[in-house]
């Protein structure tokens, strides 16, 4: 342990949006289309789960647990 480096950290911390670049990107989405509705669930998912672009992208109907609501661990 003596000869390990620590991992290297970013210098500077990943931006975060705004409260108000939330809102307009969630504006940007309103609609009551499928396409609009659709692009509104993806934005909202990746707030409140932190999720990345690519986890997203992965998500299959089978790793939803309708019964709590939840996502089930893949």
């Amino acid at each position: 342990m003596t000869r390990m480096k620590p991992p290297a950290a970013p210098e500077r911390p990943v931006p975060v949006l705004s409260e108000g670049e939330l809102r307009r990107l969630l504006a940007a989405c309103a609609g009551s289309s499928f396409p609009c509705r659709r692009d509104t669930a993806i934005v909202m998912l990746m707030i409140d789960s932190g999720a990345r672009r690519a986890e997203i992208v992965g998500l299959r109907l089978e790793d939803v647990d309708f019964d709590y609501d939840v996502g089930m661990a893949a």
